[in-house]
């Protein structure tokens, strides 16, 4: 081979690399928080109390019920994307890597190249929850879950916390997967439960911004808590964000961008008419902070209701209108009776861009 035709081919691969270090960058992108309400297979599991989501449970599970939830979640999914697929998706109320596996095949999901970070959690009723990731952009580096338990209570067992470490369109991200204790029995008697998981989320943070002040971290999930309540805006010090941008700081913050929708009055929960903001997502204060990289972009404080980052994301078509005109998210089920809908909970997005 002459020298000048090795000079060239070695041009071309280094062209051809650096390209291919670069494919993964991206402009703008959308995260995903969901809880998908009792995604179950109809296989019952011995080692679960998931028999009322059988073909012969209470709740009549059939595979082709299963089927429409699975179609009907994965348009609402892709949806809430906007004009591409989301490149990280949370969810809450997944029962297995079964369920997930079926979801991103779909045809709404099957383009948006994902990737599966999930555990079995101890929860008894066999449900987990989950993160899906487009491979193209975010490459993980590790995973792990902080398992939830109460000292006073050695029986106690709810969902894990799952957290994932990786790139994202080349920078360092972590992502924190959450479903706290439901709000089953009173607000009041279940609260200390929370309590507990708003503490291990807040020491986790702090581990990871002891090692790096300036860390990207995204929280989020179904905390059974709305922005200003005591775990969330207390313990997990998750506040609502500074009119005067200057306050920003790698001080160990974070920023609950849902705040907005909560003091509107607006949720994605729906109970006995009331709106509730349980669906969260935070941000550690570099995502916002950073002035180059991906992140968020905050518009001027005219510009918010435009071009908020953050959003509910609500469609006519999986919303339920009562005869009294009152809107909810149409839900799969109301106890046993099937409704045939999608979920008793909007998703909630947040859009990051390069700055």
């Amino acid at each position: 081979m002459k020298k000048g035709t090795v000079i060239t081919w070695c041009s071309l691969m280094v062209i051809l690399f650096l390209a291919g270090c670069q494919s993964n960058k991206v402009e703008q992108l959308t995260i995903v928080s969901y809880n998908v309400e009792n995604l179950f297979d109809t296989v019952d599991d011995p080692k679960t109390k998931d028999d009322d989501f059988t073909p012969e449970g209470r709740q009549k599970w059939t595979q082709e019920r299963y089927e429409k939830k699975i179609e009907d979640l994965s348009r609402v999914i892709l949806k809430s994307g906007g004009d591409n697929h989301p490149s990280i998706i949370g969810l809450c109320e997944i029962e297995n890597r079964k369920v997930l596996e079926d979801l991103i095949h779909t045809v709404s999901l099957k383009g948006g190249h994902y990737g599966i970070s999930q555990f079995e959690s101890p929860y008894y009723r066999g449900m987990d929850v989950a993160l899906l990731y487009d491979t193209r952009i975010f490459k993980v580096k590790s995973e792990k879950v902080i398992p939830v338990t109460l000292l006073s209570n050695p029986k106690f067992s709810t969902r894990d916390i799952l957290v994932v470490n990786g790139e994202l369109s080349g920078e360092k991200y972590t992502f924190i997967v959450n479903h706290w204790s439901s709000r089953r029995g009173g607000s009041e008697k279940s609260e200390p439960k929370r309590m507990v998981a708003a503490s291990l989320l807040r020491r986790e943070v702090d581990r990871i911004l002891s090692k790096d002040k300036n860390a990207n971290i995204v929280i989020m999930g179904d905390m059974n808590e709305e922005p200003n309540e005591y775990g969330l805006h207390d313990i997990l010090r998750a506040k609502d964000l500074p009119k005067d941008r200057a306050e920003l700081k790698n001080d160990g913050s974070l920023y609950n961008m849902m705040f907005y929708y909560d003091k509107q009055g607006k949720g994605s929960y729906n109970y006995h008419g009331k709106w509730n903001m349980l669906d969260n997502i935070i941000v550690s204060s570099n995502v916002i902070k950073k002035e180059q990289g991906l992140g968020v972009a905050l518009p001027a404080l005219q510009d918010m209701e435009d071009h908020y980052p953050a959003n509910i994301f609500v469609e006519d078509w999986f919303t339920y209108h009562s005869d009294l005109g009152m809107t909810s998210p149409s839900k799969t089920y109301g106890g046993p009776n099937y409704y045939g809908g999608f979920s008793d909970h909007y998703p909630v997005t947040l859009k990051l861009i390069n700055k």
